[in-house]
Parts: C-alpha cells; sequence; structure tokens
C-alpha cells in the first residue's frame, strides 16, 4: 500500500471519520488521536495502518485529521466540513487571514492560535502574558 494514495479504509468509512471529528459537538482536541482510534475500534476497523496513514497526510491528532488530512482527501470522499458560527457570522479563511493582518495594527501584545486554512478553521486571540 503506498500511504499517500491509497487509504487503509474504504472511502465511506473515511468519510464517517471526517463527520464524526467534525461534529458540532465534538471535544477540544486533545492533540492526540483519541477520538479517531475510538471511532476506528467502534467501527471494526484497521487501526495501525489508518493512524500510520492519517500520520503521513498530516493527522496526527484528531484535530489535524480534519484540517490536514481532509485537504486532499476530503472531496475524495465526498465529505463537507460542518459549517460553525464565528462572532456571530461565518467566516471564511480569508476573511480570518484579514482579520489577523488588520490586527498588526493594534499595539498590544497578543498571541494568535488556531488553524486559518483548511475546513473547520478557527482563531482565537489571547492577551500575552509574562
Amino acid at each position: 500500500m503506498d500511504s499517500l494514495d491509497e487509504s487503509p479504509i474504504g472511502d465511506a468509512d473515511l468519510k464517517s471519520l471526517f463527520e464524526y471529528l467534525d461534529r458540532l459537538d465534538r471535544p477540544p482536541c486533545s492533540h492526540t488521536l483519541k477520538e479517531t482510534i475510538e471511532f476506528l475500534k467502534e467501527h471494526g476497523l484497521p487501526i495501525d495502518p489508518t493512524v500510520t496513514w492519517l500520520g503521513v497526510n498530516g493527522g496526527y491528532c484528531d484535530c489535524e485529521v480534519i484540517y490536514n488530512a481532509t485537504t486532499k482527501w476530503g472531496d475524495k470522499v465526498g465529505w463537507e466540513p460542518n459549517i460553525r458560527q464565528d462572532e456571530g457570522r461565518n467566516m471564511t479563511a480569508k476573511d480570518k487571514r484579514e482579520f489577523v493582518r488588520d490586527l498588526a495594527d493594534i499595539p498590544v501584545q497578543f498571541i494568535i492560535r488556531g488553524h486559518l486554512y483548511g475546513p473547520g478553521s478557527w482563531i482565537r486571540i489571547e492577551p500575552l502574558t509574562t
């Protein structure tokens, strides 16, 4: 199996995994593959080859599966990202990039965390603490 060109699980199962990880009521990412592994176990799917394949495709934790692995594979399996509300309106990744660019003019130090690209992109702004 060429791990970049072929998923160890079928397209329908991969789509279901993406949908499960991108559900609106998902827990915050623990920066592990906890949710992914639970899904694979519950559906009787191969864990080790799938985790390896996801890692090769940038999915080293549950949120990175959505932010990275779906970039190439989302369209292939027919996955559509959930639309989330950000500050009362839907924001595209472009909106968020422009928003972050505008923050450069503010004379306050802060940290920007998040994913600006791909499905489910998000940002969080935190004051810089010393």
